[in-house]
């Protein structure tokens, strides 16, 4: 399965990490860790980054694919590569079979590349559906299976927009305490 859609695809075969991974000549030369932050469409990922670093996302970026863009970003005084991908699900322009297989394609792609990039993951989810659990518990068992030895940090960040009351947040908080 995908580490970060939990479909089915080739599992990964190796792990690179940032301090042996090759890059391309005509590649950014891009320093430091490598954050992939991921999660369903809309869940609220590109909001996060601009808050927690200041650059805007996904428009003008150096490096930018339908359904990924990469930045590099200097947070408190360190360099680090973010990896910003649309998440699955996101709609597609014209309901065809075709391009509903080439959009699940594409996903399936980006998840795969953005598992063998990342040193850190950042798991966006909304209301933290089982599916959502589903697929970080799926990119857990990858993380452990592709890359033995190494720890692979991820954080998953609760975006809550809807709550407006502190009581319903105490509420929440409380729910999700429960359930980790």
């Amino acid at each position: 399965t995908s580490p970060i859609l939990g479909s089915p695809t080739t599992a990964p075969t190796y792990a690179a990490t940032s301090a042996t991974r090759q890059r391309h000549p005509c590649a950014p030369q891009w320093r430091g860790i490598v954050a992939a932050v991921c999660g369903d469409y809309n869940q609220g990922k590109t909001w996060l980054l601009a808050k927690l670093t200041g650059a805007e996302f996904p428009a003008g970026n150096p490096v930018h694919t339908p359904g990924l863009s990469a930045r590099s970003v200097r947070v408190s005084g360190r360099d680090l590569v973010v990896l910003h991908t649309a998440g699955p699900n996101s709609p597609v322009l014209s309901v065809t079979d075709r391009a509903l297989q080439e959009k699940r394609a594409e996903e399936l792609l980006l998840g795969d590349l953005v598992f063998e990039l990342a040193d850190v993951f950042v798991y966006v989810v909304g209301d933290l559906s089982a599916d959502e659990q589903i697929k970080m518990q799926q990119l857990k068992t990858h993380l452990r299976q592709a890359k033995p030895g190494r720890r692979v940090p991820m954080i998953v960040v609760h975006n809550r927009q809807t709550i407006r009351e502190r009581d319903v947040m105490d509420d929440a908080v409380r729910e999700l305490t429960e359930i980790y």
